[in-house]
């Protein structure tokens, strides 16, 4: 995972600042820019081991995904549905829209 950090220089060339937004919060002060970078992504790291940030999912379940291997070719039922979409795919190969050529002309 990727988050921005906010880098910046102190005033007076005192070295750098750095800050990660919410929900970290956390900043680190340093004279070296690659020290603050390190202690900031020291920080997150730790209050993710703590588990003081977790991530979860939001929205509707997807519920397409219940069905996945859940079709069983083998069953007849299953076989005659696949040959109907088999036909279906056919008929639409065969369609020829406006402005489209048959195929024919050649």
């Amino acid at each position: 995972m990727q988050i921005p950090i906010h880098i910046k220089s102190l005033p007076s060339g005192r070295g750098f600042r750095a800050r990660a937004a919410a929900p970290f919060s956390v900043e680190a002060e340093s004279s070296e820019k690659a020290t603050v970078i390190a202690e900031v992504k020291r920080a997150i790291d730790s209050l993710m081991a703590d588990g003081q940030v977790v991530f979860v999912d939001v929205g509707p379940p997807n519920s397409a995904a219940a069905l996945i291997g859940t079709l069983d070719m083998n069953d007849p039922e299953s076989q005659k549905w696949w040959q109907y979409v088999e036909e279906f795919r056919d008929e639409c190969d065969s369609l020829t829209f406006p402005g489209e050529s048959s195929g024919d002309d050649e």
